[in-house]
């Protein structure tokens, strides 16, 4: 399960939980990276905490091919696509493709590159506002 706080900047946190023990079992079981890798964080380090980081990439196939090359993969490519609707309730399919990175020896966070396929054209200006004034992530 997931959420997304959405900043102006273009930043964003995406705050998982596991929703269902035998669904994260057979996306593990298919291959998803992704999935395994959160999971062997909350296995190693509980459920509170970044699993991982991710930046934005243009080519994802190009990056993959490099953390193979250095010996850095964390698995393979990862495609999905899933649905979005903002406030208004206009809705649309957003599209990405993911490439793993992570050190041999590491056995909970990890790094990866997400380019997005396709970028829903929705308005997240009401989700980007917040009481407390934050824009933006400054640091990890």
């Amino acid at each position: 399960e997931n959420c997304c706080v959405f900043f102006a900047d273009g930043t964003y946190l995406e705050p998982l939980a596991v929703g269902d023990d035998l669904e994260t079992d057979r996306a593990i079981g298919e291959g998803n990276v992704f999935v395994a890798r959160d999971r062997l964080y909350r296995q190693n380090l509980g459920d509170e905490g970044f699993s991982a980081v991710v930046l934005g990439t243009g080519d994802a196939d190009a990056d993959h091919v490099r953390y193979v090359g250095a010996g850095m993969s964390a698995g393979e490519l990862l495609s999905f696509s899933r649905g979005f609707t903002d406030a208004s309730g206009k809705s649309d399919l957003a599209s990405f493709k993911l490439a793993f990175c992570a050190s041999k020896d590491a056995d909970d966070a990890f790094l990866f590159a997400c380019e997005r396929i396709n970028a829903p054209k929705i308005d997240r200006t009401a989700l980007q506002a917040h009481a407390n004034g934050v824009t933006g992530i400054v640091e990890v």
